[in-house]
């Protein structure tokens, strides 16, 4: 992670807006309507994930699992495997681009559909 952090910037911006042009520029809630129960992310990457997560919670939050905002959510969180879905525990809400998706996720309390490229808000404080 640090690496990622510490960088060396050109001392000019190297890329042009067109450089940042998607292939296909029709609304992502157009590609995400139907869901897609696939992962996004290998298998190295999940579990490497899942790791960081769990070192993260167990680290800073001995005492009481944190709630969590998960943004880009989807049918799957790489939460520990403790978190479930359940009123007395920890809310985690999801946030993601395909409501049946979301609902498939359990370790989701709540979740919303939210297209961020349209509407670049969170409705939380």
């Amino acid at each position: 992670v640090e690496k990622a952090v510490t960088v060396d910037w050109p001392p000019t911006f190297p890329f042009e807006a067109n450089d940042f042009r998607r292939y296909d520029e029709s609304p992502d809630l157009d590609f995400y309507q139907l869901p897609k129960l696939v992962y996004h992310i290998d298998d190295q990457a999940r579990r490497a994930l899942e790791e960081y997560y769990n070192s993260l919670i167990r680290t800073r939050f001995r005492d009481k699992k944190p709630d969590v905002l998960d943004l880009c959510s989807s049918w799957v969180s790489y939460l520990p495997k403790d978190y479930k879905r359940d009123p007395d525990g920890p809310r985690v809400a999801g946030m993601g681009m395909n409501e049946a998706e979301l609902k498939l996720n359990p370790q989701l309390t709540e979740d919303f559909v939210r297209d961020l490229n349209s509407n670049p808000s969170i409705p939380y404080e």
